[in-house]
């Protein structure tokens, strides 16, 4: 953008004393004094006016200024201020320090030799851009990000040299009892911004959340009071999330994607209408040409997976080559045409709802009589199932490929028959207190009686009757037209990692039925009634909100809808090897206290990462 000076009418001093008359910006000798006072007075008045349109700014939460503007603001510095008290120490978030090594040197509570010099923040100071040493005809301008930066999180403001060291900034005495005790030197801030919470003080009260002043904390309190005074909708929820981790989604209707460049530090994607910026960390899900729709994320690690058709194979966004990655995971890791596919590489695929490890149903969804969450794990586990009912013996009512039977011959006789099974499907696995999991299945076996179905029926009626079913397994060319058909989306399935049933008098040993509780969760409860957010931790954005997410979805997500929030963290990839080869020496420098304490049981409780709202 252009700055333009002047800008208006009380920049130009010089047309102002015109505006006086002839006499004083010609013929008084004393003009140029004239002209002084004029300039601080118009200053004085532009000042005013900044101060009058934030005030009008504020009559709409759209427009709420995120700070107050000073054209000069004064500051004075004591030389024993700088890189005193814990100004002056090395903290360990301070990625300067480097690695703990034989030549670390650091020690805790100890002043270093500092390579900045710190002062304390000025009160409520958030931004600076220009430091001069006088208003007029200053000796020494200081720029941002290069003579100088803001540490908000230390709140310090931090100097590349010390300023007492510079000669062409006037330096004052102070005295303390007729005594020299140090020197002080006065800065001037041109166009400081200050956080005078104005967005709390005018909108945020209403929904008791408060953080600094940011266009994310001023897009949140928006989308919250959007939601609650004209009803919720998938456009709130998203703009709430979207400011809540400071990552940008489409704001307007279609926008075209024009560019994508990248930095050290950041990536941008530019359409025809707007410029988003994302961390370097971030992957771009575009591509130049594209046409994005309002509410769309532009990069892979924000998805949004909605559950309106109980699928949850749904693309994140791109097409999924499965033969290709079929080939990948099996081919490249040389295995045999007569071995099964494991189930879990199919869930596990990219692009699909795989990527999730699990979902927690929590207290507020199963009802008040559960004692805490239940846990739906993205991974097959087996069935319980009775296999003791027997069948017919005269018809197979699954087809003439049914595994479950075995041969049996009647006492005295020559001749064998076959005994068919029918299977009863009671329950599988949940992750929780146990009481609470024997709840679950209580509660499922109650209502079996009112609907009139048993959980067998919706297994039997979910599962995909083929012909061959029962040599599937086993024949990988099958394995790839599941994957690459519908076939492949059912809940339930064949598991090969589990071991065969084993019955007596079994001819074809039936193979454990298994189901994915991830998806069974997905398919037959949250089906009509949830979205999922997947996000991945490591682009959040320098300015994402310290705000609690879940309290605020919770006042405008409907109670006949569910908004599931799952946020990955980034893994470490730092490694230690326990079994003596490389044994560590254990960090220098540090020596262990003796104290003697008493004997407590300590209790710990961790901020989820995964929300549900009703």
């Amino acid at each position: 953008m252009t700055y333009a000076w002047p800008s208006n009418d009380l920049q130009d001093s010089k047309k102002i004393l015109g505006l006086l008359g002839s006499f004083w910006s010609e013929v008084y000798t004393g003009k140029e004094l004239v002209e002084d006072i004029v300039k601080v007075n118009a200053n004085l008045a532009e000042q005013s006016h900044d101060h009058l349109m934030e005030m009008v700014a504020t009559n709409s939460r759209y427009k709420i200024p995120l700070a107050h503007k000073e054209k000069w603001h004064a500051i004075t510095i004591k030389q024993t201020d700088v890189n005193a008290g814990d100004a002056g120490l090395w903290r360990f978030d301070d990625p300067n320090l480097g690695n703990f090594d034989a030549s670390w040197s650091f020690a805790f509570n100890t002043p270093l030799p500092a390579t900045e010099y710190a002062i304390p923040l000025p009160a409520k100071l958030t931004n600076v851009n220009l430091i001069q040493d006088t208003l007029t005809t200053p000796t020494t301008v200081l720029h941002k990000n290069i003579d100088f930066k803001i540490d908000i999180k230390n709140q310090e403001l931090l100097f590349r040299t010390n300023p007492f060291d510079n000669t062409d900034i006037t330096q004052e005495p102070v005295f303390e009892d007729g005594v020299v005790a140090t020197h002080e030197i006065t800065l001037w801030l041109f166009n400081a911004e200050f956080d005078h919470d104005y967005i709390y003080e005018h909108a945020g009260y209403v929904i008791n959340t408060k953080d600094e002043s940011s266009s994310e904390y001023r897009d949140a309190v928006n989308a919250v009071l959007d939601a609650i005074a004209g009803c919720t909708g998938l456009e709130q929820v998203e703009n709430l999330i979207s400011a809540y981790t400071g990552v940008p989604l489409v704001k307007e209707n279609t926008e075209t994607v024009e560019d994508i460049y990248y930095t050290a530090n950041a990536t941008f994607v530019l359409t025809d209408k707007n410029t988003y910026k994302f961390t370097s960390r971030a992957t771009v899900g575009v591509v130049i040409g594209d046409v994005v729709y309002k509410g769309a994320s532009l990069v892979k690690e924000f998805n949004k997976i909605a559950m309106n058709r109980g699928k949850l194979t749904g693309k994140y966004g791109e097409a999924v080559d499965y033969k290709a990655i079929f080939n990948q995971y099996v081919y490249s890791a040389q295995i045999s045409g007569s071995q099964a596919f494991p189930h879990d590489y199919i869930l596990n695929m990219p692009g699909q709802i795989g990527q999730l490890s699990s979902l927690v149903l929590e207290k507020g969804m199963l009802g008040p009589k559960f004692r805490g969450s239940l846990l739906f794990t993205n991974k097959d586990v087996p069935l319980d199932v009775d296999y003791t009912r027997p069948g017919t013996d005269t018809a197979n009512p699954y087809g003439s490929s049914h595994p479950l039977f075995y041969r049996h011959t009647p006492a005295g006789s020559t001749q064998s028959r076959l005994i068919y099974i029918d299977p009863i499907i009671k329950s599988f696995k949940l992750i929780g207190h146990p009481l609470d999991a024997k709840l679950f299945w209580d509660t499922v076996k109650s209502n079996e009686a009112i609907y009139g179905k048993s959980f067998n029926d919706l297994v039997i009626a979910s599962t995909p009757l083929l012909a061959d079913w029962p040599e599937r397994p086993f024949d990988i060319s099958r394995q790839i037209e599941d994957i690459t058909t519908e076939a492949a989306l059912a809940t339930f399935a064949w598991v090969q990692g589990f071991s065969r049933h084993e019955t007596a008098l079994t001819e074809k040993r039936a193979l454990v039925l298994g189901v994915n509780p991830l998806k069974f969760l997905a398919e037959h409860v949250l089906r009509n009634n949830a979205i999922i957010f997947h996000l991945q931790s490591q682009i959040f954005s320098d300015k994402k909100l310290n705000i609690d997410l879940g309290v605020l979805l919770r006042k405008i997500v409907p109670p006949n809808t569910h908004v599931f929030v799952v946020i990955d963290l980034p893994a470490g990839d730092t490694s230690v090897n326990m079994e003596g080869a490389d044994a560590y020496g254990g960090i220098v420098h540090l020596t262990p206290e003796q104290e003697e304490t008493a004997a407590v049981i300590a209790s710990f409780s961790i901020k989820p990462t995964s929300f549900t709202c009703q």
